[in-house]
C-alpha cells in the first residue's frame, strides 16, 4: 500500500514491461513464512490526471474523473514481502468482477486490453503474499474483495465534501487533504505527489494511501508523505 521514504516518492506505474523485465527465477516464500510476514495491507489509490499529468506514457484515455486502485499492497515497518508463491494467473477466474476491474483498477499506461498484464503483475508481486488472510486467500477473493474495500471509501466523495475539488487555479496543502479524509477514515492516510509536471509551480496530487489491518479495517499509516510541497494541483480529467 510501504514505501516509508523521506525522500520523494516517484509515481511507479507497473505495465507489461514491468513483468517483461521481472526474472523467472526469482526466489518465491509461501506466504506466512519468516520471509513474507508483513504488518497490515496498503491501498493505494491513483488519481490518473495528477499521473498523466507527469507520465509520458499515459495514454490517451486513461483520464479519469475518479480516484482508481492502484494496488493493494502486503507491507510493515521493515518488510513488504513480495512474489511470495509461484502461483498462476487466470484472467478467465477475473470475469465475473471483469466489468468492474476495467473501471476501478485500470492501467494507466496500456489499452484496456492489456489491463490483464497489470493485473498479473499486482497479483504476483502483492496478492500471493496476502493468502493469510481469508478474505484475501486466492486470485479471485484478492481482487474482488480490493474492489469491495475501494467502494468503501470514495475518496472523491470525501474530499469534495470538505471543498477540495479538483483546479487548475487552486492549491491545497497536505493538512487540508489529510484532514478531510480523516473525517470519514478516522486515520493517518499517507499523501504521494509528483513535482515533474511541466508548467506548474507546484507540485501534484498523484495518490492517497489507506493502510488497513488484516481485518480490512483502516489503520494509522506510519512515514511520510512523498514529493508534497506547502501547496499542491488535484488537477481535473480535463486540464
Amino acid at each position: 500500500m510501504r514505501e516509508d521514504r523521506s525522500v520523494i516518492v516517484k509515481v511507479e506505474i507497473r505495465d507489461a514491461r514491468t513483468d517483461r523485465r521481472r526474472r523467472p527465477d526469482r526466489p518465491r516464500t509461501p506466504a506466512g513464512s519468516p520471509n513474507a510476514t508483513y504488518d497490515y495491507f496498503i491501498l493505494s489509490q491513483q488519481w490518473s490526471p495528477g499521473i498523466c499529468a507527469v507520465e509520458p506514457q499515459c495514454v490517451s484515455t486513461s483520464k479519469k474523473n475518479y480516484w482508481t486502485i492502484h494496488g493493494l499492497w502486503p507491507a510493515g515497518d521493515n518488510t513488504s514481502p513480495s512474489f511470495c508463491v509461484d502461483e498462476q494467473f487466470s484472467g478467465r477466474v477475473l470475469d465475473p468482477i471483469k466489468r468492474d476491474l476495467n473501471k476501478y483498477w485500470p492501467s494507466l499506461t496500456s489499452a484496456e486490453a492489456r489491463y490483464f498484464t497489470f493485473w498479473r503483475h499486482q497479483w504476483q508481486k502483492h496478492g500471493t503474499c496476502a493468502g493469510d488472510v481469508p478474505a484475501l486467500n486466492g486470485l479471485f477473493k484478492f481482487f474482488n474483495s480490493t474492489l469491495a474495500v475501494y467502494k468503501k471509501y470514495n475518496i472523491f466523495e470525501f474530499l469534495s465534501n470538505s471543498l477540495i475539488r479538483p483546479s487548475v487555479v487552486r492549491t491545497y496543502s497536505v493538512s487540508e487533504i489529510r484532514n478531510a479524509l480523516s473525517d470519514d477514515i478516522r486515520q493517518k492516510v499517507n499523501i504521494v505527489c509528483s513535482q515533474r509536471a511541466p508548467n506548474r509551480d507546484a507540485p501534484v496530487l498523484t495518490e492517497i494511501r489507506f493502510c488497513l489491518d488484516k481485518n480490512l479495517e483502516p489503520v494509522n499509516c506510519q512515514g511520510k508523505n512523498g514529493g508534497c510541497g506547502r501547496r499542491n494541483y488535484y488537477l481535473p480529467a480535463r486540464s
